[in-house]
């Protein structure tokens, strides 16, 4: 693939525009002098940070637009993005390590104990573009032509969406499934025990609302910590297949951060999963139902069917 010609750093980022004079891949003269920052830290100036949040946030579109046809065809169906950090030098901003970090959920019900089984791994995806700060933001941000993850990275042979493909293949943490089959299951995830498209779109519309929910909320509350970018996966149960009954729910999440190693520039990254038990009782109807009747109150905050607890209560007991 042929690179992309790098667009004059004064157009995007002109408030770093003298930085970029260093050759690409070039650090500081004296090393030991050299200290290294996490890349959103480099940039000083408010436009500046605005302009790499929008690089951020492109990619990240770019791979969503992509996933379902791509990488999401297999185990892990819902990759979400965890966040894209590089380890910088302070002064010049030259780079040392990427990464762009991954998270994905899998679930089973046994078919016959409807015991739920799940899986929620990491996938840290490295590169090491020779470039500065701004030569990557430059070449990251330009309109065209093409995707930006399609474009050859500067001093490499691939592109982010090259190295993706490798690193999907590396789940970090998982956890065997061990799945079993049946012909005739008495115990199916919530989803496959609706006959009809309508349940089952209204049990996607109820994922959604419980998504939406929490992402309204984790700002100000779950994600003050040290896991800033939490994010919300699928929320499961397992019903009885003949009578839509439920037996368990869990809610399952993922988040991450990065280290950047002041000396070395190398990027480490802490991941976690999170599978939080919801308790409820009824049918899958019902609580699809709860969850995605009209009113004011967040369907993250409604009583659930069989209790006064909600959603948000038992993510208060586990994130």
């Amino acid at each position: 693939m042929k690179a992309l010609a790098l667009l004059p750093f004064v157009v995007l980022f002109a408030g770093c525009a003298a930085q970029t004079e260093e050759p690409i891949g070039d650090d500081e003269s004296d090393v030991t002098a050299t200290n290294y920052v996490e890349i959103g830290d480099f940039w000083k100036k408010p436009e500046d940070q605005d302009r790499w949040f929008a690089v951020k946030s492109k990619i990240v579109s770019e791979f969503d637009n992509v996933c379902g046809d791509t990488f999401c065809g297999g185990d892990y169906s819902n990759l979400t993005s965890l966040g894209f950090s590089c380890g910088v030098s302070d002064k010049r901003g030259s780079i040392r390590d990427c990464v762009w970090t991954f998270t994905g959920s899998a679930e089973f019900v046994n078919p016959t104990t409807s015991t739920l089984r799940t899986s929620v791994p990491s996938y840290q995806c490295h590169v090491k573009p020779k470039a500065t700060a701004a030569q990557l933001a430059t070449l990251l941000a330009a309109p065209g032509p093409g995707r930006a993850i399609d474009r050859q990275l500067p001093g490499t042979t691939t592109s982010l969406y090259d190295v993706l493909f490798d690193c999907f293949q590396h789940p970090i943490g998982a956890s065997p499934l061990n799945p079993t089959f049946v012909d005739k299951p008495t115990y199916v995830e919530a989803l496959d025990s609706f006959t009809d498209g309508a349940g089952q779109d209204q049990w996607l519309a109820a994922r959604s609302a419980l998504k939406a929910g929490f992402d309204d909320v984790c700002g100000d509350t779950f994600c003050e910590g040290d896991y800033t970018n939490i994010q919300a996966l699928r929320f499961v149960c397992s019903v009885t297949r003949s009578t839509g009954n439920l037996k368990s729910c869990a809610w399952l999440f993922g988040g991450s951060y990065a280290d950047v190693a002041p000396k070395t520039g190398a990027v480490t990254v802490n991941a976690k999963s999170w599978r939080c038990n919801v308790p409820v009782r009824g049918t899958a109807s019902q609580l699809s139902s709860v969850l995605t009747a009209p009113g004011e109150v967040a369907p993250i905050r409604r009583p659930l069917p069989g209790g006064t607890a909600t959603a948000y209560d038992a993510l208060l007991n586990c994130l």
